[in-house]
């Protein structure tokens, strides 16, 4: 699907914006993220850590969660572990970089179904997020 395409496809999906956690400690990586999100009518709520995730998850309901696996003060797995301890509903997407195997495992073990590598690739991105919401 072309980029064109898939943006029309998203707005039109997302007339009643949609929420997303992201938890990413990066600021790059959520400056990169907003920049996607925001022009295709995505309410986007930032967490530094998987604390932080923890606690706005506890808080707010969301749509989709992008969770990052390595962040300071909890990581993105022992995160979603404790999301999913509250009944997450909520599919959530972890960011592994493209070396590490194990993140995918050990995710995997978490029920969880959704991965982006690092380097996030753009139409892949938005293709998960399509078929998501």
């Amino acid at each position: 699907m072309q980029n064109q395409n898939i943006n029309e496809e998203l707005l039109k999906k997302n007339r009643v914006p949609k929420t997303i956690l992201i938890a990413e400690d990066d600021s790059i990586n959520v400056l990169l993220l907003k920049k996607i999100l925001v022009p295709l009518n995505f309410n986007v709520v930032i967490a530094e850590n998987g604390l932080e995730a923890v606690e706005k998850f506890k808080e707010a309901q969301y749509d989709l969660i992008l969770m990052d696996v390595y962040m300071p003060e909890m990581d993105g797995l022992e995160a979603i572990r404790q999301i999913k301890a509250l009944n997450l509903s909520t599919p959530p997407i972890v960011i592994v970089s493209a070396a590490n195997l194990d993140e995918r495992v050990i995710s995997q073990d978490l029920g969880v179904k959704y991965f982006l590598s690092k380097p996030i690739g753009l139409m892949e991105f938005k293709e998960l997020l399509n078929r998501l919401l």
